[in-house]
């Protein structure tokens, strides 16, 4: 799995984005607070 593959289904598994691809409020809620942690 590469990169961005794994960020990808982070993202899913956080419900931060949906099945489509679509970001949903809790990312951008994150984001605003400085939450977000991604996988490196």
């Amino acid at each position: 799995m590469d990169k961005s593959e794994q960020v990808w289904e982070d993202l899913k598994a956080r419900n931060y984005i949906d099945s489509k691809g679509k970001i949903q409020d809790l990312l951008r809620t994150d984001l605003k607070n400085n939450e977000v942690d991604l996988p490196e």
